[in-house]
């Protein structure tokens, strides 16, 4: 099964550069531009999509889940909300310019930018635990559609960023090292047992697989991955994090 990842369309916050997290700006005239081109991309590329063997699923915050009506028109999929593929609470920080962040807690926006699981923000969901809901959900998905052709997530750059520490095998800390832009594509493949990394952050104008820039890399898929161990909890093996699709979530 392939497992295409999509971030957001640009919001009203980016636009501001506003923290934004669990709140709820819509989508500025540009980003619902934006998902027109990723869905009619995806027909492009990877159609014809159909219910028997594709799955469209949302985050339920307005940014993402209207990219994910405006894709969810052109693919002619129905669209599903899942609660777990919100963002990260970032608590007191969410409102805030980073420009606002700068001047009021310059310390802790650098040590986040070094190395966020160091950060913990009042009323925020704390980097790690952040982690283990996108580890569990991840785990869920793929137990339920892991028999489908595709499975489309539109989400938001931290989970994305975060579930790509796991597939490469990088520390959870090193998570920024994922630039995911606005409405970029970023391709996985399960097969059965691993995850592995296709493509990353690929933009409409760009072909399958083509270089995004600095922020764009590819790795070969027998160097990286999720695979099943026999064991009921998640493991750290030399391939990146493994799953049980047979036992509860960790």
């Amino acid at each position: 099964m392939d497992v295409f990842l999509i971030r957001h369309g640009r919001s009203t916050w980016n636009n501001l550069r506003k923290i934004q997290g669990h709140k709820n700006p819509r989508l500025a005239p540009e980003g619902k531009l934006a998902a027109r081109r990723i869905g009619r991309r995806l027909v492009a590329a990877f159609g014809p999509f159909s219910d028997s063997d594709d799955v469209l699923l949302t985050s339920p915050l307005f940014r993402a889940r209207e990219t994910a009506q405006i894709i969810s028109e052109i693919l002619r999929l129905p669209l599903r909300s899942r609660l777990h593929l919100r963002e990260a609470c970032l608590g007191e920080w969410e409102g805030l310019s980073v420009d606002d962040i700068r001047r009021r807690d310059g310390a802790r926006l650098r040590q986040w930018y070094r190395d966020p699981t160091r950060v913990r923000l009042s009323g925020g969901e704390p980097i790690p635990s952040f982690r283990r809901r996108v580890r569990s959900e991840m785990r869920r998905l793929l137990r339920q559609y892991g028999r489908k052709r595709r499975l489309i997530l539109v989400t938001h750059g931290g989970w994305i960023s975060t579930l790509l520490t796991d597939v490469v095998g990088i520390p959870l800390g090193r998570m920024w090292t994922f630039v995911v832009d606005n409405c970029s594509l970023t391709r996985l493949h399960w097969d059965g047992r691993k995850l592995y990394l296709r493509s990353f952050n690929e933009s409409a104008g760009r072909p399958p697989g083509a270089s995004a820039g600095t922020s764009s890399f590819r790795l070969p898929p027998r160097r990286t991955g999720m695979s099943s161990p026999r064991s009921s909890r998640l493991r750290k093996s030399q391939d990146g994090i493994s799953f049980n699709l047979r036992r509860g979530p960790a």
